[in-house]
């Protein structure tokens, strides 16, 4: 029913690092920080939430990994939408240059724009907010090769009765033929 909310109450969900995939999301070196400094940090991340979106939408790791093995979808959003709302939003790429070395000054949003660089195949810019839900505006949804054709038919419905959206369905397969 997460599909309904989005395109009903046009946000996305943001979710605290911990409930990120990655089990080193977060995770810093330090040479001997003040405990009052890494307690600061960790205030400061747990009051962050992150939406994490791709600059791809046609890789196929994306698609076995986030989207049930081309069973679901993907949502193509109005990058505009975002930086209107730049005022409550933090965008950032992420950096794939791994473990970040902290020091004094460093932000938890920087930690958090750190990965792997195993993860590197993600292409991924987070927006980082305080809020349980972005805003968005949906552009395009691209249905996965191996959805089921009930799906398929209620989610065309559903679009199709919200006349105000003017957002295009693609199948994946088109999107792989560009």
């Amino acid at each position: 029913m997460w599909i309904l909310d989005i395109i009903l109450n046009k946000r996305l969900y943001a979710a605290k690092y911990t409930e990120l995939n990655d089990p080193m999301e977060g995770i810093f070196k330090h040479r001997g920080l003040h405990r009052n400094i890494l307690a600061d940090l960790k205030s400061e991340k747990d009051e962050l939430r992150i939406c994490s979106f791709s600059k791809s939408c046609n890789d196929s790791l994306m698609w076995a990994h986030y989207a049930d093995g081309e069973r679901g979808i993907a949502i193509g959003i109005k990058e505009e939408s975002l930086i209107l709302k730049n005022g409550n939003y933090n965008i950032r790429n992420i950096s794939y240059s791994g473990i970040p070395d902290v020091e004094e000054n460093t932000t938890a949003r920087e930690i958090l724009s750190c990965k792997k660089v195993e993860w590197s195949y993600e292409q991924e810019v987070r927006v980082f907010t305080k809020a349980k839900y972005i805003e968005v505006e949906i552009e395009e949804i691209i249905m996965g090769s191996r959805i089921l054709p009930e799906y398929k038919r209620i989610l065309k419905k559903i679009l199709k009765d919200k006349t105000e959206y003017n957002c295009e369905v693609k199948s994946l397969k088109n999107v792989l033929d560009r």
